[in-house]
């Protein structure tokens, strides 16, 4: 699944391995576009083809994901921060508007 390569660049990037590991494996990844630049759902181990839903927005975002976390990391930035509760914390519901 495209976005799942795309978690593992931004793990990478943001600190599970080096600036250069992750820049390699986001431009690695990047070759799999298509000549506009659109992701499928998959991309094929073996000969790289796009596969499943077309274009795929869960894809796009991982891209965006892991191009902002790369960045950050090569400026020298701090990653952003996910908010996650500690254990045995519920996390609060928002609030609806009506």
């Amino acid at each position: 699944f495209g976005i799942c390569s795309f978690w593992g660049v931004e793990f990478l990037a943001m600190g599970g391995g080096s600036p250069a590991q992750a820049h390699e494996a986001f431009e690695r990844l990047c070759e799999y576009a298509n000549d506009v630049g659109l992701f499928a759902e998959e991309i094929d181990p073996a000969t790289g083809a796009a596969l499943g839903n077309f274009p795929q927005a869960f894809t796009h975002v991982g891209l965006i994901n892991a191009a902002v976390s790369l960045a950050r990391r090569l400026a020298g930035v701090p990653p952003l921060e996910r908010h996650v509760p500690p254990p045995g914390v519920q996390a609060e519901e928002p609030e609806l508007r009506r």
